[in-house]
């Protein structure tokens, strides 16, 4: 699979704060890994040990250790010098960004609730993390020998320093040498100078000789650590990058012992030689960069992986000024539906289409001036995770010749896909950033860039959005209400009220639905305000099952008290019908509060009935078995097949309000509320008209032979305590309805009721 979990893939999580830890333990338990968490890095590699991760993600601020000295503590450790570090930073985390990645992490987190991308994040260290291993264990470069002779990045390594043992190539064996302090030489056999260009013949070489057989900021810093080698009486090891000829280069590794702490050797002059080896590991280095080059190149699509978006992000924002850049993410809406509808071979088929189609729009691009991209110009493709792909476009010279480009990718992305098991739409999300105006390197471009599109995810999807700082405000304000409904359950802030269910015909309250608030400081919060939010960290589920049992006592006080109410209804997502701890809560919820089978009842969308029918319909008889009773909730907006409907053990269909509150002023709308009436009745089915507002409303329902009503009309949803006191108001409301339809009131209602008669 795409986005599997490496297997046995254990994490641990180190924060000092404990809200974060649980709801990042949550959400990465959610997503198949096994957490363990700490909230200190004091001890760091004992604990390491101990525990022995896969992925190690540290809190960059934390007392005492912070994220960066943990981080350089594990680093001088040969046994965790390639273990994946994870920094988790703040949202204004510019220096620690660049801070982290000096300490030796290999890769930052800025804090959010994007959960899924630290999952596809934590992933990608851990895939890569073990294809360094399958390399064993050596010595890695991390620069090669450029073609001018210069050399990119730190290309000689102390190992020493470094913390990797050894590295031997197995087509060379070590040859003996000395180095002669006093004249700053080395000696050694025949032939142990040739990987430098010497004769055969040579045997001995000079440091002057070496500095024009190597590169000279690496042999600058060759001989700096070797006279504090010495000086420190320590043995020294580095690796060598040498020219033979023009045309070639040998890697060869110096190992020597630490000098003795008198003269040798008789040595008059007292200065001393050291004893060591040269060997030739070319091979092994060579291997290792083809590893590292495939590490850097996403298999499937052909493009950058994300580090290597980052490293060369970083080149070219360095050669950019006085030019600007863009970063623009963009993410795949409903891929998962992809993979579920087709399969996953047909996800990463699509997956490479897009990554072709991307880089197809940029083949045939030209920018504002109207020639095509130069060299230095050219875009920075990369897959960061499953579905989630990054641009770079590296020196342009205005912000606004970004635009159209974004357009042709929006629209590129949106056209049909020609998949093998069929043809497939899709669209897509995007956010955009802006160097420099939103930040100084490719790492905080990144960050913003996917923090827009994360707005546009969270307001609909497919669409485009520019980074501002109000998005900054806005990832706070949320993992603040994040941090707050995690302990909203255990506080006691979460409530259920309820909303009355009248039968007009029988002139009476049914029952009552249950509907969830969230009581702070300043008032109560709608669902709408905080369900979509605990869905996104886990919460919901709880939340749900803690619902069912509290609304299940309620009910069962009320009939205690003499009231006598029919059911209480209990909204669930469908996500929830899926969880096997479903069953436990309403059989626990039933039987722990008496109540008779068929009052607690299950409100579920269509969706979510028939999804996969003979997969979901023993689920559904256990839950009738147990005591519950089945409602389709927003009947009418789904898709719900009427041969399922018919083996399925549903008890109630709820009319959706919207079409309730069409029903007067359309006749569609009111020819598809009788549909559903009439269909209640050849089933066997109860019907409920949910969003009853006016009087002429509930008198075309009753004239249709809707009888049972809920909405505003009635009584608003109140608190518990409050529910019996609402109580003569909605029936006051019953007696009004029952008297216009009687006394032939509401004409307009009635003329509605007959016309969608005549045209069903």
């Amino acid at each position: 699979m795409t986005n599997a979990v490496p297997s046995g893939a254990r994490v641990l999580l180190i924060d000092d704060d404990a809200v974060w830890r649980l709801l990042t333990a949550s959400a990465l338990h959610e997503r198949g890994f096994e957490v363990h968490d700490l909230d200190s890095a004091i001890d760091i590699v004992a604990q390491v040990d101990a525990c022995a991760p896969d992925v190690i993600i540290l809190d960059a601020a934390m007392p005492e250790v912070d994220g960066f000295m943990a981080c350089r503590a594990l680093r001088r450790h040969p046994r965790h010098a390639w273990l994946p570090i994870l920094m988790m930073t703040g949202l204004d985390g510019e220096q620690a960004i660049g801070a982290a990645y000096q300490a030796g992490a290999s890769d930052f987190f800025i804090k959010s609730t994007h959960w899924a991308l630290l999952g596809e994040r934590l992933r990608h260290l851990i895939r890569d993390a073990r294809r360094q291993q399958g390399m064993g264990a050596g010595a890695r470069i991390d620069a090669g020998f450029a073609g001018d002779g210069q050399a990119g990045g730190d290309a000689g390594i102390d190992a020493s320093q470094r913390g990797g043992g050894p590295a031997r190539d197995p087509l060379s064996a070590p040859i003996d040498v000395t180095y002669d302090i006093a004249g700053e030489r080395l000696i050694g056999v025949a032939g142990a100078f040739t990987g430098f260009g010497l004769a055969r013949e040579a045997t001995e070489m000079t440091l002057g000789v070496l500095r024009g057989r190597t590169q000279p900021m690496q042999f600058d810093r060759f001989q700096m650590r070797l006279l504090q080698a010495i000086d420190a009486c320590l043995p020294f090891a580095f690796e060598l990058i040498a020219r033979p000829t023009s045309r070639q280069y040998r890697v060869i590794r110096v190992e020597l012992t630490a000098p003795a702490a008198d003269p040798v050797d008789g040595d008059p002059r007292g200065e001393g030689v050291l004893r060591g080896t040269l060997t030739d590991i070319t091979h092994t280095w060579e291997a290792q960069a083809r590893i590292r080059r495939l590490a850097d190149c996403d298999p499937l699509t052909g493009l950058a992986s994300r580090a290597q978006f980052l490293t060369a992000g970083a080149r070219a924002l360095q050669s950019a000024h006085p030019h600007r850049a863009a970063v623009i993410v963009l993410d795949i809406d409903g891929f998962a539906d992809v993979n579920e509808r087709y399969g996953q071979s047909s996800g990463d088929e699509l997956l490479g289409l897009i990554a072709a189609r991307l880089s197809g729009v940029f083949l045939s691009a030209q920018d504002g001036a109207g020639h095509e991209f130069t060299d230095e110009r050219q875009p920075i493709l990369a897959r960061l995770a499953a579905d989630s792909f990054a641009i770079m476009l590296p020196s342009i010279d205005d912000a606004r010749q970004v635009s159209p480009l974004i357009e042709q990718l929006h629209e590129a992305i949106g056209q049909t896909f020609a998949l093998t098991a069929g043809p497939c739409t899709i669209t897509a999300s995007i956010g955009v950033a802006i160097h420099p105006e939103h930040g100084d390197n490719a790492g905080l471009l990144l960050s913003h860039a996917d923090r827009a599109m994360s707005a546009v995810k969270s307001t609909g999807r497919n669409g485009i959005l520019w980074y501002s700082a109000s998005l900054d405000q806005a990832a706070r304000s949320r993992i603040a209400l994040a941090s707050d409904l995690r302990r909203a359950i255990d506080t006691r802030e979460l409530e259920l009220h309820y909303q009355p269910i009248v039968d007009v015909a029988r002139r009476r309250i049914d029952g009552a639905e249950a509907l969830m608030r969230w009581r702070q400081p300043d008032g109560l919060l709608h669902p709408v305000s905080f369900i979509p939010l605990a869905e996104e960290i886990g919460l919901l589920i709880p939340m749900g099952e803690w619902a069912i049992g509290e609304a299940s006592r309620q009910m069962a006080a009320w009939i205690a008290a003499g009231h006598r109410l029919q059911r209480m209804a209990v909204n669930l997502p469908s996500g929830h019908f899926e969880r096997g701890t479903l069953l436990s809560a309403v059989v626990e919820a039933i039987q722990g509060n008496g109540l008779s089978p068929g009052v607690l009842e299950l409100e579920l969308t269509e969706n979510a009935l028939v999804r996969d029918i003979d997969r979901t319909l023993p689920r559904f008889q256990a839950l009738c078995d147990a005591g519950a009773a089945i409602a389709i909730d927003d009947f009418g907006t789904g898709y719900a097949n009427l041969t399922y409907l018919a083996r399925l053990p549903v008890d109630k269909l709820k009319i959706d309000a919207s079409f309730v509150q069409a029903m007067l002023d359309s006749p569609q709308a009111a020819t598809i509320v009788r549909a559903i009436v009439g269909l209640g009745g050849s089933l066997d089915m109860k019907v409920v008209a949910e969003g009853v507002e006016t009087e002429a409303q509930a008198v075309a329902l009753f004239n249709m032979g809707c009888t049972l009503m809920q909405g505003y009309l009635f009584a608003r949803p109140v608190a518990g305590d409050e529910f019996v006191a609402a109580g003569p108001g909605a029936l006051a409301a019953v007696e009004a309805v029952r008297a216009a339809a009687s006394n032939g009131g509401a004409a307009h209602a009635g003329a509605v009721a007959r016309r969608a008669g005549a045209s069903s």
